[in-house]
């Protein structure tokens, strides 16, 4: 809601706060790189893309999401 009212630095406090008792859940990193990009923080919101990459390494999975993770990790590279 907050990346949505423009406030994304403040849906970014909270998505991090979030992962600090739910880590590596697949919408709280996908939130977190996206709040972080709004951000302007692009180093931090590949970090998050990354975590989210690896942890659903091994999986079928065609989520969007996860395609868009792995385009921002590629492009890193």
């Amino acid at each position: 809601m907050l990346a949505r009212d423009e406030a994304p630095g403040g849906a970014l406090a909270e998505y991090k706060t979030g992962l600090k008792f739910f880590p590596n859940r697949f919408n709280s990193l996908y939130g977190a790189a996206q709040a972080a990009e709004m951000a302007g923080q692009a180093s931090q919101a590949t970090e998050y893309y990354a975590v989210l990459v690896k942890t659903c390494e091994g999986s079928s999975s065609e989520r969007p999401e996860l395609a868009k993770a792995k385009q921002a990790v590629v492009a890193l590279k």
